[in-house]
């Protein structure tokens, strides 16, 4: 009879260990998870609802050899399912589109010493040109006369003040695309001058803009421009270790409103454009993390907090 209860008794503390052991490794193995996880997820009810932004959560050096491998203007520069034509500028890169007769996208990087030496020239009366690197299928100045759209920059001659060269090449008639003029004039115009805030206070970023051009709703001019219904801007923070993102999405109107109404996600730009960012990058969870979320609090100036 007591061999029985011992018997019992060590069956029983052998199921209470094996409870234990078992319930341990499950903890252990959600932690693991949450630590290895690639992506940023900012759903509350998801399996690590405490999770921060991946910078955050990884090992410092880990985050920065990510940051090193992908986060570069060559690196950001999208790629696309339409045929277009490559512009490198010396200041800014062009992916034209001839189709539409201006740019799907324009990219360029922007720091806080060329913001301090924006004032070292004036644009002046600066003519808009032909861009010297495009033998065909161009718009010309022309095709915007008495079209009730102004010949809006992609890459502003206001960042690239900092020189007379950088200033005059944001005038090739590959920068611009059509916009109205209360819209240019407006709050993409308290954008640009936001981007420009923005790269004061984080030292160095990358720009990349365009029209939508899926939102295309008019033609001008004898080339046939198309006029697009919304314009992005994508904002990427490449400086140590405050890595990150964010997108904006407008319509060519004249809307009101604060600029974070407007923004968005990349991967929500990528959807509505077609075109895919860093597309070298898919499989860096830094990447993956950045264009997935953003979170406008890190991008509130004080001025604008203010506001």
């Amino acid at each position: 009879m007591a061999r029985r209860k011992l018997k019992f008794f060590l069956t029983f503390a052998v199921i209470i260990l094996a409870v234990v052991v078992l319930y341990g490794g499950l903890v252990g193995n959600k932690t693991s998870f949450c630590e290895n996880k690639t992506a940023f997820q900012s759903d509350k009810t998801a399996f690590c609802p405490n999770e921060t932004p991946f910078c955050q959560s990884k090992n410092k050096t880990d985050c920065n050899l990510l940051a090193n491998k992908c986060l570069s203007l060559a690196e950001a520069m999208p790629s696309s399912n339409e045929k277009l034509i490559s512009l490198d500028h010396k200041y800014y890169f062009v992916g034209y589109n001839p189709s539409h007769k201006q740019a799907a996208w324009v990219a360029y990087l922007l720091t806080s010493e060329m913001i301090r030496q924006n004032d070292n020239v004036s644009r002046g009366n600066t003519n808009f040109k032909k861009d010297p690197l495009l033998r065909k299928h161009y718009a010309i100045s022309k095709d915007y006369s008495h079209s009730g759209y102004v010949r809006g920059h992609l890459c502003p001659s206001k960042d690239m003040c900092w020189s007379e060269a950088s200033m005059r090449e944001t005038f090739f008639m590959t920068n611009v695309s059509p916009q109205g003029e209360q819209f240019n004039n407006g709050l993409w115009k308290k954008l640009e001058k936001q981007v420009r805030t923005w790269a004061l206070d984080n030292d160095s970023i990358i720009v990349l803009t365009g029209p939508v051009l899926s939102t295309k709703k008019a033609e001008i001019g004898e080339n046939k421009v198309s006029v697009c219904g919304k314009f992005y801007k994508i904002v990427v923070d490449i400086s140590y270790p405050s890595y990150k993102m964010i997108a904006f999405v407008m319509d060519n109107a004249n809307i009101k409103g604060n600029v974070y109404k407007y923004s968005c996600t990349v991967r929500d730009v990528e959807r509505l454009t077609g075109l895919d960012f860093f597309p070298s990058c898919e499989d860096n969870p830094l990447i993956d993390s950045l264009e997935s979320q953003t979170d406008i609090s890190l991008w509130k100036s004080e001025k604008i907090r203010t506001n």
